[in-house]
């Protein structure tokens, strides 16, 4: 990952700096748990000891997709991939990007705001955050056995239940508990919450994305996770 950030800025290789451990940026935009765990099997992990999976609000369609399909991500169909491409091709014209840009910074407020008057709805729909991006962990085409995975939540939804705050991070510690992952798999699982961490100046403007002290934040937060005795073990 890194969108909108240099290569150095981002909490990879932040981490690594801070750590002296060898760190892989093998994140990509867009890919939600599923993706990334296929990412994860094409690389050599011949010395891995550590994976963090970071988790955002808009994984759930990929990691949903995946469970009810047979634990098979669909790809979209060769006329709509071609569609996009001809989408991708028309000539450029000033503004074509500021309006799709002004699109999605009405569209998403609105989402938010309509889900903040559903509360039950809300609570339902973290349950399914937090239940699909485990399925999506245990289902991994990897062997994790013997392999720490921090799941970093980034954003999503929250909701207050019986008078307790609850969002995704939460919600998947509730449901590792009660026996979502292999037991093997979920002694090696911890759950890093930086939803009410990260505040609007930690994050680009419209673009979604961490800027350099967004990612600063998450880099120190996975090396206290884990403490200092931790990262020397890795060296």
């Amino acid at each position: 990952m890194g969108w909108g950030v240099e290569q150095h800025e981002t909490f990879a290789d932040i981490l690594e700096r801070k750590t002296s451990v060898r760190v892989l940026n093998a994140g990509i935009s867009s890919y939600a748990t599923v993706r990334e765990l296929k990412i994860l099997s094409r690389t050599d992990r011949s010395r891995l000891r550590s994976v963090v999976l970071q988790y955002c609000d808009n994984d759930l369609q990929e990691n949903q997709a995946f469970c009810t399909n047979g634990n098979v991500l669909a790809i979209s169909s060769q006329a709509r991939y071609e569609q996009i491409c001809r989408i991708a091709e028309k000539k450029y014209y000033f503004g074509r990007y500021v309006v799709k840009l002004i699109q999605g910074a009405f569209v998403w407020p609105v989402r938010h705001i309509a889900m903040a008057f559903q509360e039950a709805p809300a609570a339902d729909l973290i349950d399914q955050h937090a239940k699909y991006c485990l399925y999506a962990l245990a289902h991994a085409p990897v062997d994790l056995k013997g392999v720490d995975v921090i799941l970093v939540n980034l954003a999503g939804p929250t909701a207050v239940v019986n008078g307790e705050h609850v969002n995704v991070a939460t919600a998947m510690l509730k449901q590792i508990r009660d026996g979502a992952l292999p037991p093997a798999l979920a002694a090696n699982v911890k759950v890093l919450d930086l939803q009410d961490i990260l505040t609007p100046d930690m994050w680009l403007p419209l673009a979604g994305h961490l800027n350099l002290k967004g990612n600063e934040v998450v880099a120190d937060a996975i090396i206290r996770l884990m403490g200092p005795d931790y990262w020397k073990t890795l060296k």
